[in-house]
């Protein structure tokens, strides 16, 4: 079962049973919703506050549809119920977090990024929050011991899936604001979704993410970025060949060599070096041959196949970099 329909399995299931969900309306939840935060119990009395997405609140009553809450900076009030979801003893929590998350995402807003990152984070947490070890007096723990320890922690199904979609909108929210990811913001996230769930499809997507950000920006027309990103490119396929983006990682080694044809067969050029095209000529269309048998990757099986045909008839491909993998 995947992530999507293990989520909408939890979601019915807790919706379904009203009597679990009434007797788990007590200590810690999650705010999934921006609202208001009431003296009384009743939605028009006076508000003393308002609640964010992702803040973690103490449920400590309920009154019909109101929950009474305190908040860490002392705080309380009453609250709609259905903008929290509650933590303890609710085993569908880390779901409903996962698929609160996932509609927030759906958006294009930036706010609606922020705040499902929250989220997601909240739902990865929840997964490795349990029977954490206490770091030994006079260190820490050695690096192997940290990785097992996480893999045995972060069990749950939601767990490596929303730390890299919560580092996923960060990246994104990142390259709206500022133009490029931050080394100390998403790009950290993302590494560390490589580390604790290493071996995973989530570390194989983060892993694609911190790919891209090490190419280079813009080629100058030496064989410099094309022939360095191969080299990128390979050792993210040797660590990740099962990964989604597998095949277009193989066109984009492909398409690389290719534009190294074009480049070493400029006679203008310092580096003109025909022996090196045919080399490349002959790597880019091994390359593309095997993309172009895979019946899984359609797209670019048949962007392989243009590529074949562009090489078979010397017809340059350096300016269609567009149609390969970028750094952003």
């Amino acid at each position: 079962m995947d992530i999507r329909k293990s989520v909408l399995v939890s979601l019915v299931v807790w919706l379904l049973a009203p009597t679990a969900g009434a007797a788990a309306m007590t200590g810690r939840a999650v705010v999934t919703n921006n609202q208001r935060l009431y003296r009384e119990a009743r939605v028009r009395s006076k508000a003393v506050g308002r609640l964010t997405i992702g803040e973690e609140v103490t449920v400590t009553g309920r009154q019909g549809d109101l929950l009474e809450i305190s908040l860490p900076n002392q705080k309380a009030g009453w609250t709609l119920a259905n903008g929290l979801i509650v933590l303890d003893d609710n085993p569908h929590a880390a779901a409903l977090l996962f698929e609160a998350a996932d509609s927030m995402a759906q958006s294009n807003s930036l706010d609606s990024w922020q705040a499902a990152a929250r989220l997601f984070r909240k739902a990865a947490a929840l997964g490795c929050a349990t029977g954490l070890q206490p770091v030994p007096a006079g260190g820490k723990p050695s690096a192997q011991a940290q990785a097992a320890q996480a893999e045995s922690l972060c069990h749950s199904p939601y767990a490596a899936e929303a730390a890299f979609r919560a580092a996923e909108l960060a990246w994104q929210a990142e390259i709206r604001q500022t133009g490029a990811p931050s080394d100390k913001g998403s790009l950290a996230d993302l590494a560390a979704v490589t580390r604790t769930y290493a071996k995973t499809p989530a570390a194989a997507r983060a892993a694609f993410l911190l790919l891209r950000n090490s190419l280079c920006e813009h080629w100058d027309g030496t064989p410099g970025c094309p022939a360095t990103e191969v080299g990128l490119i390979s050792d993210y396929l040797q660590h990740y060949a099962n990964s989604v983006h597998a095949a277009e990682a193989r066109y984009a080694i492909a398409y690389r060599h290719a534009a190294l044809v074009e480049i070493y067969l400029a006679k203008d050029k310092p580096h003109f070096s025909p022996e090196k095209a045919v080399e490349h000529k002959a790597r880019a269309l091994a390359a593309c041959e095997q993309l172009a048998q895979d019946p899984v990757a359609t797209l670019w099986r048949v962007r392989a196949e243009r590529l074949i045909w562009s090489l078979q008839n010397n017809v340059g491909v350096y300016s269609d970099i567009q149609v390969a993998l970028r750094k952003q």
